[in-house]
């Protein structure tokens, strides 16, 4: 069961959370700096048979997660998600690695954590290291934006002031000439460990050893105080200079970072496709309440006209039923199937546990371009998706998309990610009319290779050519199946 704790509760989830005191040490320091009233956060737990099984921690626009036993109830993160929408969920391997899985709209990132070994090889002196107060975090921030690994998960000034504010953070810069050059600060620390984190320094300074001084005495101050330090990385070139500190590798710290469109592409259609995803995937599930309009608004970095018009094609569609005075209601069943679907996915005889993609202009040997004459004009998008059971290979897809689908419906050419979910999910979603052909070939020698059989054999495929609800050609596929793996259900 889960439910919102209070401060009758901190005893018991400091001790819980205790266990892991170097992966939680950010939940512990949030609890115990904000504790359970404040705006800033809220505190939740799971509990089973009267005994806790997780802590789950909304900070701002994160969900931090952790459970002793490296297991997380899926809907309430699904719960979470929906209610906060964070833009980060954060936590151990083990735990993120499993929610990857089921939840659609986040990028994943790994960082590793290093703790201080041997303080022996920390820098002598902090001579230009200054800690900065308030005043001076405007000026930070901007420094900030101009660090290009700090852009992607930069916090804002107000951020900034109110952790400060709480005690939450200390600010540790070096000037040249008046203006910071170099800065770090202690993101977050308890009675037995402090975090180093945001060192970087500017371009042209970056090999004057102004961030190891910066490293140097905020670790000092903090061993003279008895605590650990520790920091967490994903650069190389930053892990090899903490190495060189006396920091060694402790484990590993999983991020899924939400994907969020820029306002000048957010059209109805966009947004209709990752409602749509979202949908689809589980994270609205059946017969459930969708959040309100403000709640997704936000959630989609749309405005609520725009949003208005993606609910109502979804309500057109039959993925949601819109009820006056409620809200919107999720009528799509998983369970069943939809007109149009992946069959290597979807009709396997066993479980797909990995998908493989390649992407380019010509990656197989089948391109069937002349069917696309006098139906395209411009760029093809040329891709082949193998799907693997346990053993082995289970099927291919070989695909055609013209690249002018690909940005009517809104999918960001410049991430990997939407064009994998476009072509082996998305696609199939759009699909409102279909030519499908089986026919017998003979194996060339690569895909005899892939399927272990011998050049020449003779096999069933399938082409399929599906067309948008515009009568607009999406793609072609062909589909490629191994012998005995697969029941194909096919609805005329």
């Amino acid at each position: 069961m889960l439910r919102k704790c209070t401060k009758k509760d901190e005893k018991a989830i400091l001790e819980y959370l205790q266990e892991d005191y170097c992966y939680n040490l950010l939940m512990i320091a949030d609890v115990v700096n904000y504790g359970f009233d404040s705006r800033a956060q809220r505190i939740y737990c799971h509990e089973a048979e009267g005994k806790m099984a997780a802590v789950y921690l909304c900070f701002y626009k994160t969900l931090h997660i952790y459970s002793q036993a490296n297991h997380v109830n899926r809907e309430d993160v699904v719960s979470l998600v929906e209610e906060y929408s964070p833009d980060y969920i954060v936590g151990k391997e083990a735990l993120v690695n499993e929610l990857r899985r089921g939840l659609v709209g986040f990028e994943h990132y790994q960082e590793e954590i290093y703790l201080l070994q041997n303080d022996k090889r920390l820098k002598e002196g902090c001579e230009g290291v200054e800690m900065v107060n308030e005043k001076v975090l405007g000026e930070i921030a901007e420094f900030m934006k101009g660090v290009d690994k700090e852009k992607k998960f930069y916090t804002s000034k107000r951020v900034m002031k109110e952790r400060y504010e709480y005690g939450f953070t200390k600010h540790y810069v070096f000037r040249c000439d008046g203006q910071i050059v170099a800065h770090g600060n202690v993101a977050a620390s308890t009675d037995r460990i402090v975090l180093i984190d945001n060192v970087a320094a500017k371009s042209g300074f970056r090999d004057l050893e102004y961030g190891e001084k910066i490293i140097s005495c905020m670790a000092r101050e903090a061993m003279a105080k008895g605590q650990e330090v520790c920091c967490f990385l994903d650069q190389k070139a930053d892990k090899k200079r903490y190495q060189e500190l006396g920091f060694q590798y402790y484990g590993t710290w999983d991020r899924l970072v939400a994907r969020r469109r820029p306002q000048e592409r957010a059209t109805y259609i966009s947004i209709y496709n990752w409602l749509r995803e979202d949908i689809v995937s589980g994270i609205y599930q059946t017969d459930s309440l969708m959040p309100s309009e403000n709640v997704l608004s936000e959630k989609y970095n749309v405005s609520r006209n725009t949003l208005r018009q993606a609910l109502t094609l979804l309500n057109t569609e039959g993925y949601i039923r819109k009820q006056q005075g409620k809200g919107s209601i999720v009528t799509y069943n998983a369970k069943k199937k939809t007109r149009f679907y992946n069959y290597l996915k979807d009709d396997a005889l066993e479980e797909v546990v990995k998908v493989e993609y390649e992407l380019g202009e010509d990656v197989s040997t089948w391109c069937p371009r002349k069917s696309y004459i006098g139906e395209v004009d411009g760029e093809i998008l040329c891709s082949r998706i193998s799907y693997y059971g346990k053993e082995e290979l289970l099927g291919m897809s070989f695909l055609q998309i013209p690249v002018q689908i690909l940005r009517i419906y809104g999918v960001d050419l410049e991430s990997p990610q939407e064009i994998r979910d476009f072509i082996s999910k998305g696609i199939y979603y759009l699909g409102a009319g279909a030519e499908l052909v089986i026919e017998p070939f003979e194996a060339s020698e690569q895909i005899s290779e892939r399927f272990g059989v011998q050049a020449g054999t003779s096999l069933l495929n399938i082409d399929q050519k599906l067309y948008d609800g515009c009568h607009r050609l999406l793609g072609i596929i062909r589909y490629y199946f191994r012998g005995g793996k697969y029941r194909i259900h096919y609805e005329r």
